[in-house]
């Protein structure tokens, strides 16, 4: 039975990935000898279920319980699971990416659909005390595409907002959110890092935010030293525990300015360390789009081979996912890859005398 359960777990690394598939050898023997059928091993997946199903809600329930049912091919009670607020909120928290994975399978496989689960709060947002449950649940509407959908949450969310700021504004605690045009915005966000630098060194997070905001504006405007100079700050403290999230970030960000530049070489460890820390983290969503920006960068290099396999993975999780757009938007770019290689063929045989420069202009 061990093998039934051991099969969601998740490891952050290859060494221990391995470790782990050696040490299931022997449990693979007994299922096979127990659980020779797929009908027999649904019945054991049932059984699992209803064992967590019964306990506390907790860090293993969490991972178990939907993953059981999904083995157990019980789409209804995996969609009835996911529409219980409690569960759903819990879960989105641990990982969101397994929301959306679940939900895809749940609607691949059976009638059972999102938007229906959620009609009520689709047709009435208003009615919706609790605004962070609104949010995950339009986030997860938004990914699988269904935006007629969220129109009425997302003006809900504004109207909320707009009270807000209307209650602040009048107890006096309204901080500026607005400027007149970009460079007034700057000159605030080098008055904010001015004012927090000095406040105490606990603060290095937020004053490291601000710089993130000044760093973007300064990209729009086409100031990349200076751009490049703040994420490179940022890069040494978000170095610390607990900010890997910021880190993949403004490793990306910087990963981005060097592509503009034309510096491959520079940017592709950048790219690999944030892939890295997404594959570590199991963030499918992120990952994904990284995967995405990588293959260009390959391109770039001439690396074909690599670009193609790494879209080719990110269209697998974003089908995974449910992310039905991004899909697409990522299957319409392997012709262009096909095209490119035809055009490295040309060049090889010396058929066509601007063949390169037709493989440097391939999105």
């Amino acid at each position: 039975m061990e093998p039934v359960v051991s099969g969601r777990r998740r490891f952050p690394s290859e060494p221990r990935r391995a470790a782990y598939l050696r040490a299931r050898l022997p449990g693979a023997a007994v299922r096979e000898a127990y659980l020779p059928t797929l009908a027999h091993q649904q019945r054991a997946h049932r059984t699992l279920a209803g064992y967590f199903g019964n306990g506390q809600q907790g860090q293993r329930q969490l991972e178990e319980l939907p993953w059981q049912l999904a083995e157990a091919g019980d789409w209804e009670g995996l969609g009835v699971l996911l529409q219980s607020r409690s569960f759903f909120k819990a879960l989105w928290s641990l990982n969101y990416c397994d929301v959306k994975t679940y939900w895809a399978k749940v609607e691949a496989s059976s009638s059972f659909r999102m938007t229906d689960a959620y009609r009520p709060l689709i047709d009435n947002p208003i009615e919706e005390t609790d605004r962070q449950f609104a949010r995950m649940i339009a986030s997860l509407l938004q990914a699988a595409g269904h935006l007629k959908e969220i129109k009425k949450i997302q003006q809900t969310e504004m109207d909320y907002k707009t009270a807000a700021a209307i209650a602040r504004a009048r107890e006096g605690e309204e901080k500026k959110t607005k400027w007149e045009n970009v460079d007034e915005e700057r000159r605030y966000l080098e008055q904010s890092i001015s004012r927090k630098s000095a406040i105490r060194t606990d603060l290095e997070s937020e004053l490291a935010d601000s710089r993130n905001n000044q760093a973007l504006i300064l990209q729009a405007q086409g100031d990349l030293d200076g751009a490049m100079d703040l994420y490179r700050k940022n890069e040494q403290v978000y170095r610390k525990p607990g900010s890997m999230d910021s880190l993949a970030t403004t490793l990306g960000n910087q990963a981005s300015i060097l592509m503009v530049r034309g510096d491959e070489d520079g940017a592709l460890p950048l790219v690999k360390e944030q892939e890295r820390i997404y594959r570590e983290q199991g963030n499918l969503d992120l990952l994904a789009h990284c995967l995405s920006n990588y293959g260009p960068l390959l391109r770039r290099r001439g690396d074909l081979d690599g670009a193609t396999s790494l879209l080719k993975e990110a269209e697998l999780i974003y089908r995974q996912l449910g992310q039905r757009d991004r899909v697409a938007a990522a299957r319409s770019r392997e012709p262009l890859y096909a095209g490119c290689k035809l055009v490295i063929l040309l060049r090889n045989q010396m058929l066509h005398t601007n063949c390169w420069e037709l493989l440097r202009s391939c999105p």
